[in-house]
This record gives C-alpha cells, sequence and structure tokens, in this order.
C-alpha cells in the first residue's frame, strides 16, 4: 500500500511542479483487506470507518489544523464542532511548495 501512496504522491507533485500549480493535491483514504487482516491508510481529511453491529467507528485521524489543535489540547473536540474555521490541511498527496 505504501508504494501506491508514494507513486501517487510523486506524480502529483511533479505535476505541480511542472505546471507550477503550488499547493495542489488531493486526500486518500484506502483500506488494503488481506484475509481476515485490514490495513488502513489516510491522509488529509477523507475518513475511513468500521460499520459493524450496526455501530460507526472512525479508524482515521484527520489531518488538519482543527484536529492539531485538539491533538495538543489548545480546543476541545466540542469547541471544534463549534467553528467552521481549522479546516485547513497539514498533509495531502502532491504537497509542495514555491520553495520545494
Amino acid at each position: 500500500m505504501d508504494s501506491y501512496i508514494l507513486d501517487a504522491h510523486n506524480s502529483i507533485a511533479d505535476y505541480s511542479r511542472k505546471e507550477k500549480l503550488y499547493e495542489m493535491g488531493t486526500t486518500i483514504a484506502m483500506v488494503n483487506i488481506s484475509g481476515s487482516a485490514a490495513q488502513v491508510c489516510n491522509i488529509g481529511d477523507s475518513r475511513v470507518y468500521l460499520w459493524r453491529s450496526g455501530r460507526l467507528t472512525q479508524l482515521s485521524h484527520d489531518h488538519n489544523v482543527k484536529q492539531s489543535m485538539i491533538d495538543s489540547g489548545i480546543i476541545t473536540a466540542e469547541d471544534a464542532r463549534k467553528t467552521n474555521r481549522g479546516g485547513e490541511l497539514t498533509q495531502y498527496l502532491g504537497i509542495i511548495t514555491e520553495d520545494d
């Protein structure tokens, strides 16, 4: 799964550099199921959930400013739900800057 993600990241980043489209990218959510095991991956704020026995459970972790603020204790999850701010991504596929 890692090689697919790295290939996608490099393709997007190469295109961004070529076209001078800095900070262009995408989010991704993947699940690789092999036998009875599942490997979950997400980058950005595309989420992966498990639906089991009528219950939905979030398995992935958002990569955005709001979640970083929650993780560091600056705001609570309840405070985060009350605002539309903080949705800027901290990670995504293809992330580059003009300095790259």
